[in-house]
């Protein structure tokens, strides 16, 4: 484990359990692990009923104390708004929804680092569900005559990385997810 990036990573976590705790609640409750296999930051589950928060050191590494916040944002607001969950609920593509997922929230953090995906990067107006992306990028991608998956090809690197959101428990984790939502909207409310 590289020690720089993990109190880098904790510090910036602290910040936001102190000044913001809607965002720094969720991170009371994951397991931290470091994944030098991903190229970016990501949460997800691990052994099908655990939520983690999976970091690459070299991307933490790079990033500025306030980027690294606004990634640390926008993966709790992953958890908070149930992405993990409404995605497999919903059956959407994996690739689409994670795009539409990410263009939800981004719009709502400052101070992202390149490679953060917004509405405009698709011509759509800010402030709009991950639903209503999903659904525009799905006629984007009929129109072009390609799959969703493939709408967003020669983005390059994207500020996170949504592949461990496949394989778990649905009632476990939606439990886990609905207790930590639960318990963050109260932090912020004692705020």
């Amino acid at each position: 484990m590289d020690r720089a990036t993990r109190d880098k990573l904790d510090s910036g976590i602290s910040k936001l359990i102190t000044f913001q705790p809607l965002y720094g609640e969720v991170f009371l409750h994951l397991n931290k692990i470091e994944r030098k296999d991903l190229p970016t930051m990501a949460v997800g589950v691990i052994r099908r009923v655990d939520l983690a928060l999976y970091y690459n050191p070299e991307f933490v590494q790079k990033l500025s104390v306030l980027e690294l916040r606004a990634v640390l944002k926008h993966e709790a607001l992953h958890i908070l708004l149930h992405h993990l969950t409404r995605a497999k609920h919903f059956a959407y593509n994996p690739r689409g929804y994670n795009i539409a997922a990410d263009m939800a929230i981004n719009c709502h953090i400052e101070e992202l680092p390149n490679g953060a995906i917004y509405p405009k990067t698709f011509s759509l107006e800010d402030n709009q569900s991950s639903e209503f992306y999903y659904e525009k990028l799905k006629k984007e991608a009929e129109n072009q005559k390609k799959d969703i998956g493939d709408i967003a090809d020669g983005l390059g690197e994207t500020v996170d990385d949504h592949s461990l959101w496949n394989e778990f428990d649905d009632d476990i984790i939606e439990e886990k997810i609905r207790n930590i939502s639960d318990k963050a909207i109260k932090e912020q409310e004692k705020k």
